[in-house]
């Protein structure tokens, strides 16, 4: 309408083509540079004037009781201009699809930024569960989308560290409720494994999923060692594999030079080394 508009104004006054003026070269200087909506806004209250102004032309000629040809076969071609996507310029389904699971993740990872200022380890550990659930949503929308997995991944290291945070490591005892928390955090560390490992698998060119992945093995490696048996040595074999495990991955990461995080990528290594030396009792 805005366009049938334009053509229908007649002699042009300076007032108009001034109008004119704005909507086309504004217009296109932003279609150039800018390809979201708001950058477009501005021109809208301009197209709403010419708009207007073409629905006037034809409930004065209804009036007269004509039909106004011309008119009619120039809204139908701008109708297909702007309607027809010719060159297939519009998303199709796919990218409409993704675009969709990319805002989901990004509203789960403003609630995972927003939990690190929660007051208090349950306040915390209920705001990474709602990002969690976030998440969820993009990966329902679109399965082979590796970030939300990664970051579900990092949120469930989170809520185990915070069921473990009052813990102390050197405690001989523990009661019945302190190892079923443990009992959970164990849960989401191997929750977070089996995402972190099907990020990796979905796009092996990140490194955050394995860097990631080892700080689970780590952590589960604490958990075991204190709360499951610090004489058993099954449990200090399954340690020792994952020690192993770490290793492996750090290797494959410097050696990749997924140079990301550098010096957490050794401190982790050292780390591992460490939990190995304690279980082998060298």
């Amino acid at each position: 309408l805005a366009l049938l508009g334009m053509t229908l104004t007649g002699k042009k006054s300076p007032k108009v083509m001034l109008l004119l003026l704005f909507v086309l070269v504004y217009g296109f200087s932003i279609v150039i540079f800018f390809v979201t909506s708001r950058y477009r806004l501005p021109v809208v209250p301009i197209m709403i004037i010419f708009a207007s102004f073409a629905i006037s032309h034809f409930f004065k000629n209804i009036k007269n009781r004509t039909i106004p040809w011309k008119s009619v076969l120039i809204l139908a071609f701008a109708v297909c201009l702007v309607n027809v996507d010719i060159f297939h310029f519009r998303p199709g389904p796919k990218e409409l699809m993704a675009s969709e699971a990319e805002s989901w993740y990004y509203i789960g990872r403003a609630e995972g930024d927003r939990a690190k200022n929660e007051k208090g380890y349950q306040s915390q550990i209920k705001a990474y569960k709602k990002a969690i659930t976030t998440m969820q949503k993009s990966v329902a929308i679109d399965s082979v989308f590796s970030s939300p997995l990664t970051f579900m991944g990092i949120y469930k290291i989170k809520i185990a560290k915070n069921l473990m945070r009052n813990f102390e490591a050197d405690t001989t005892s523990f009661i019945k409720s302190e190892i079923s928390i443990a009992n959970e955090a164990m849960q989401n560390l191997g929750d977070a494994k089996k995402l972190l490992e099907l990020a990796h698998h979905i796009a092996p060119q990140f490194a955050s999923p394995l860097y990631n992945l080892c700080l689970t093995l780590y952590f589960r490696n604490i958990i075991e060692f204190t709360f499951y048996g610090e004489h058993n040595k099954a449990v200090k074999m399954n340690i020792a594999k994952r020690c192993d495990e770490i290793n492996r991955i750090t290797d494959e990461l410097l050696q990749s030079k997924q140079f990301e995080k550098y010096k957490d990528y050794y401190r982790i290594k050292r780390k591992a080394r460490l939990q190995q030396q304690v279980v082998s009792g060298k």
